[in-house]
Order: structure tokens, then C-alpha cells, then sequence
């Protein structure tokens, strides 16, 4: 893996463990994290990623993980699909932080649902530009 793309995934969980209260706080119990990945289990960036996040956010919040599986999905069609999925689940379990993992979760699901909305999204491993 690039240094770039560690140096991300380092930053992701160092901004969390800042802004996620700790297990002592109040209603840590309730508040929700949902970790929506691109890919699919058993892909190693993922899975790297999905690691993180459990070992930071245990205690912290009630986590959930949802896998776009975009590299076996590969159609336009199918990846949208795999968003309106993660989004009905946002709407309905509406958690307090959604975490995504690389490119086609922000183009497929946060670019085209959430651009302005209040629910605050923390990016992991995003390739393309900022210009983007």
C-alpha cells in the first residue's frame, strides 16, 4: 500500500478518536457509526480499514458496516444499486457519523445523496482529486 494511503487511514483514526466520546461518557452506548466500504469482505485494503475502525470505535458507539462490493459489482447500474442499499440504511438506522472507504462510496453514495446533508461523513482512501 502507498505511504499516502496509510498516512489517510492514520489521519481517519486519529480525527475519530478525537471527536467519538469515550465509552465512559454518557450515552456512548447510543450513539451509532456506520463504516460503508466500497468493496467487499475479504479485500485487504478493506478489511484493513474495517480493523481500524473496530479497534478505535469498540466501546465508543454501536457499529455497523455495510460492503458496496464495487469490485465484483462492476456496472454503473449495479453501483448505484449498491448505494440506494447503503442509503436506505442510513435512513432508517440513522447513525450519527458515517465513515466510508474509498472512491465509489463518496461518488455513488455521498456525491449523489448526502453532498449537503448534516449528518457528518468522515472520507478513508479516497483516490481521485479534490477537484473532483
Amino acid at each position: 500500500m502507498a505511504p499516502v494511503r496509510w498516512h489517510s487511514v492514520v489521519l481517519t483514526f486519529a480525527f475519530l478518536g478525537m471527536i467519538m466520546p469515550s465509552a465512559a461518557d454518557a450515552g456512548a452506548a447510543n450513539k451509532k457509526c456506520l463504516f460503508v466500504s466500497s468493496y467487499h469482505q475479504g479485500y485487504a485494503w478493506s478489511d484493513g480499514v474495517e480493523h481500524g475502525l473496530r479497534a478505535v470505535l469498540e466501546g465508543k458507539c454501536q457499529y455497523r458496516q455495510f460492503d458496496m462490493d464495487t469490485k465484483r459489482r462492476k456496472s454503473t447500474d449495479e453501483k448505484k444499486q449498491s448505494a440506494l442499499e447503503a442509503k436506505a440504511i442510513i435512513d432508517t438506522w440513522m447513525p450519527d457519523v458515517v465513515i466510508t472507504a474509498d472512491d465509489n462510496a463518496a461518488k455513488f453514495l455521498i456525491v449523489a445523496y448526502f453532498k449537503d446533508n448534516a449528518i457528518p461523513f468522515v472520507f478513508s482512501g479516497v483516490n481521485w482529486t479534490a477537484k473532483e
